[in-house]
């Protein structure tokens, strides 16, 4: 990239110095958005009957978008150019400026290689979600790659993929019954459900049995705990009367 330097003395700048100055920084912007294709980079919210102002990507430029009023979805965001101009020292007016934005049409463009944004009351395509998908493009062909380079690696990682799918199914979820002896399919002895009562209380069930028809579903914590009724007795030997400590009631005797 060009990089104006000044050195000590009186420099002679130049209209295409300044040129240079304006065209670096915006040729990374527009190349760096470009490769994600026509897409919202930020703003363009949409409500009922609007879109906000904001960026979008479009035909390899960055423009802004004014705040528009819509009056019926969907729209299209195309690219558009404004010429300003001014009259020079030989006094012929010539273009001094360029203002590129976008804007909104209703009709659909049909003209060969014209780039545009359809926008529908639902929002359109934005860089995040291209760059989303780009990238997690990119992670499945990397591990297609590693398997097939290497079948000991391809292995661990399939084996890897099977646990994690495996660890996720064990995983507490909600079910919106009760569950009973039809809720086997899926389900692993020992998980748990929670199903939300109708004043939002949570009740846990565990699987103690995942046979075809014939599950086993008993609420979290029953037919375990509860209380001993007497005396304790923890025993450091054999011999209860050798060495012993007495729980009664919580005291220690």
């Amino acid at each position: 990239m060009k990089r104006h330097v000044q050195e000590p003395g009186v420099r002679k700048w130049s209209g295409n110095d300044l040129l240079d100055l304006q065209s670096e920084p915006l040729r990374v912007v527009d190349e760096f958005f470009s490769q994600w294709g026509d897409c919202i980079i930020c703003g363009c919210t949409i409500s009922e009957n609007s879109i906000s102002a904001g960026l979008v990507s479009i035909g390899g430029y960055t423009l802004p978008l004014a705040a528009t009023e819509v009056e019926i979805w969907p729209v299209y965001l195309v690219a558009d150019v404004e010429h300003i101009q001014r009259e020079y020292a030989d006094d012929v007016v010539r273009d001094i400026a360029l203002r590129r934005f976008a804007k909104i049409v209703y009709t659909e463009p049909v003209e060969e290689g014209l780039h545009f944004i359809e926008v529908t009351s639902d929002g359109a395509d934005s860089f995040f979600d291209k760059m989303r998908s780009t990238w997690l493009t990119q992670i499945r062909r990397n591990i297609s790659d590693l398997q097939g380079a290497d079948r000991t690696m391809g292995a661990s990682i399939l084996s890897l993929s099977e646990s994690v799918s495996v660890l996720n199914g064990k995983c507490p979820c909600e079910l919106d019954h009760v569950p009973g002896i039809n809720d086997y399919e899926g389900f692993y002895i020992g998980q748990e459900v929670w199903v939300v009562g109708s004043d939002g209380t949570k009740t846990f069930y565990k699987c103690h049995d995942n046979a075809e028809g014939a599950a086993i579903w008993h609420e979290s914590g029953e037919g375990s705990g509860g209380a001993h009724s007497g005396a304790v007795f923890l025993a450091g030997t054999s011999n209860i009367e050798q060495s012993h400590i007495i729980i009664n009631q919580g005291l220690i005797d």
